[in-house]
């Protein structure tokens, strides 16, 4: 779930170049992550399937191999495992650590997750599936479809299903009604949430159910989208259960064959194999793991969804496909581009789409997301860059206490910060050979004379001294010896020496590559894009490829 509140003095706030992989494809590895300190305490496995042999991609997989392992040491973090997508397809999918720590279970791609608030996406977009159909006005009272009367005390106009869409119905943020018994019916628990005047969270009735009217004012409810559950379960054409409706809308037709939205998160409720691949979740309390007990959602649409990251990310992939994924199609375009659309403020300076939290709005890093956890086992997030064609579901199997830990905000900021960084050109299949290898060699010459004598403009060029001596300097990177046996030094040289020979004004280095015959320009962006260079106007980039613009008068 996802809430602010205070809880006897505990804070609860949840939104809540490289070596190649040593199997590619549907294959799976078990090893200890590499990247593991000597002294940290602790193994953390690595179990994966990698499909794509992109070396974009492959940067990317290899430092979320490293700096994953380090983040679960540093903040004691027992389990997680992640889904990651490029260009519409998922290329990777990985389980660090354990799924049960005391059984020694290993975290896999296929190990379920409790989602917590994450779920709150499939009930928007079941929403949003009747809207389409016409059974539902976004716009209309949510009175129009429920079976008991709800009116905010606060006054002003009726509530709108609009309203508990971007969380503007006026009411107080809640718990999801957490119990440690089987809940009532969806119906019986929501109408006898909305009969308490007062809010039953931090140690008792202490805050009023009601602090605006309907759509004044940003409240973060789970009771609101658990109200849309109801509607979708009262309203829809087939007379299916929520958890039915959800089910065969979205689940069935995308493949997402290890998930479920039970109504009961519990074994009598959850299928079998599905149950069998469940982590455990833990409320660790400095160096101490504990277990967490069972905690139930009697408002479980806001909450109550199990899944893996690979199956939850088919449904962010269909969102950035115009509502179709592998032939399958959940929404109509214009309804995915409604819910994706801002529509007001929320949290945390992001907007509100349909349920979607919105983020980066107009910027190149725009976003689609929602995170969630399950009180107090899981921490898990989903978000979509639809620009940099990247999405990513990850979960996570504690909830720390007294104060929920960084590591999953921090999982999402650096794949962000990478993609939003990494505009390398695809470099597709690695060329080789001596003739390859004297061409790669020769371009890193070029690099040399012109980083020095036109990136930060040194007035003398380069001397003979100083690039042989470059070159007997030159060392090859270990993380790279095994595939990349491409350094030449004579090439390097000659490559120095030519670049300087061609001269360092713009005019000269922006003529240098189609002037040159020793390689082409398409093999030079080749090589470019191998050394990691990006097509995104910064370092030797506009300098090599861009010609310089005129600025003459009356040119």
């Amino acid at each position: 779930m996802i809430y602010r509140t205070f809880v006897c003095g505990v804070v609860l706030f949840v939104l809540t170049g490289c070596t190649p992989p040593a199997e590619t494809g549907s294959a799976r590895t078990d090893a200890a992550a590499e990247s593991t300190p000597v002294d940290a305490g602790r193994d953390i496995p690595l179990t994966e399937q990698v499909r794509t042999t992109s070396e974009k991609d492959l940067r990317l997989i290899n430092a979320l191999r490293s700096f994953l392992p380090l983040l679960m040491h540093t903040y004691g973090t027992p389990g997680m495992n992640i889904a990651l997508a490029r260009r519409g397809e998922i290329v990777w999918e990985a389980g660090f650590g354990y799924a049960d720590l005391g059984g020694e279970r290993k975290m896999t791609p296929e190990t379920v997750f409790n989602s917590g608030s994450m779920g709150k996406v499939y009930t928007g977009m079941a929403i949003m599936k009747l809207v389409e159909e016409g059974v539902i006005d976004l716009n209309a009272p949510i009175n129009d479809y429920l079976p008991f009367e709800v009116v905010n005390p606060l006054g002003g106009r009726p509530i709108t299903v609009h309203d508990l869409m971007i969380h503007r119905p006026g009411l107080v943020a809640d718990a999801a009604l957490s119990l440690f018994r089987t809940p009532d019916s969806l119906k019986e628990s929501v109408e006898a949430e909305f009969a308490r005047d007062m809010t039953p969270m931090g140690g008792g009735d202490s805050m009023p159910r009601w602090i605006a009217k309907p759509g004044e004012q940003f409240m973060y409810s789970n009771l609101g989208i658990a109200t849309l559950g109801l509607i979708v379960e009262e309203n829809n054409p087939e007379g299916l259960s929520f958890s039915e409706y959800i089910q065969r809308s979205f689940m069935d037709p995308l493949g997402m064959r290890l998930s479920q939205y039970p109504p009961v998160q519990d074994e009598a409720h959850i299928r079998e194999d599905i149950w069998a691949e469940r982590s455990t979740g833990y409320m660790p309390m400095g160096s101490v793991w504990i277990e967490t007990p069972p905690v139930y959602f009697g408002e479980f649409p806001a909450g109550g969804f199990v899944s893996t990251p690979g199956d939850f990310l088919r449904f962010f992939l269909a969102f950035m496909n115009e509502g179709e994924y592998d032939g399958a199609r959940i929404l109509a375009p214009e309804t995915v581009k409604q819910a994706l659309t801002p529509a007001a403020e929320g949290m945390r300076g992001m907007q509100m789409g349909m349920v979607w939290m919105l983020d980066k709005v107009g910027e190149p890093g725009f976003n689609f997301q929602h995170g969630g956890a399950h009180m107090f086992g899981w921490h898990n997030w989903g978000i979509a860059w639809p620009g940099a064609e990247t999405a990513v579901v990850y979960a996570t199997n504690q909830w720390p206490v007294p104060e929920i830990t960084p590591d999953v905000t921090l999982v999402r900021n650096f794949i962000e910060q990478w993609i939003l960084a990494d505009g390398a050109f695809e470099v597709g299949e690695r060329r080789t050979g001596e003739d390859w290898n004297w061409k790669v060699s020769y371009v890193r010459g070029v690099f040399f004379t012109a980083a020095l004598n036109y990136s930060i403009d040194i007035p003398t060029p380069v001397s003979d001294e100083q690039i042989e001596a470059a070159a007997a300097s030159a060392l090859v990177n270990p993380d790279f010896a095994a595939t990349r046996s491409d350094w030449v030094a004579e090439a390097f040289v000659q490559g120095a020496r030519d670049m300087r020979a061609h001269g360092s004004t713009h005019a000269e280095v922006s003529t240098f590559v189609d002037d040159n015959p020793n390689i082409t320009r398409e093999e030079f962006m080749q090589v470019y894009a191998e050394l990691g260079g990006g097509a995104n106007g910064q370092g030797l980039y506009s300098a090599l490829f861009v010609p310089p613009r005129n600025t003459e008068v009356g040119e």
